[in-house]
């Protein structure tokens, strides 16, 4: 624009509110998006702390000491990540790596989740 003139400058004002458009709505459709995702987090995350809950209060009935509880809980719960990283590596190896930052004997070896309460 060497000899901007008002019909220039107008076009070029169109343009710009255009994108200006645009923009705003791409980023209305991602925190649409944002909100989804994070309703679908929520509720995952308000499952697994009430299938806790529900477990520790069993465990706490059936005289399960709470360390123990706690220990084979957390076994549990990394076998059950192991098998969704084994997953997830027979899909795209590169991303398993890159979410798997456990050291080798950290990797579960057993083919059966552990067992949380005492047999």
């Amino acid at each position: 624009m060497n000899h901007p003139n008002l019909e220039s400058l107008n076009s070029e004002l169109k343009r710009l509110e255009e994108r200006v458009a645009m923009i705003e709505s791409d980023r209305a459709e991602e925190a649409a998006e944002a909100a989804k995702h994070l309703d679908l987090l929520s509720s995952e995350h308000a499952m697994r702390e009430a299938l806790l809950q529900f477990t520790q209060e069993i465990a706490v009935r059936e005289g399960v000491p709470a360390e123990l509880f706690v220990e084979r809980f957390e076994a549990a719960k990394e076998w059950h990540r192991d098998r969704f990283l084994r997953m997830v590596e027979g899909v795209d190896p590169d991303l398993a790596a890159k979410i798997d930052e456990r050291a080798i004997h950290d990797v579960p070896t057993e083919e059966m989740p552990p067992c949380i309460f005492p047999e």
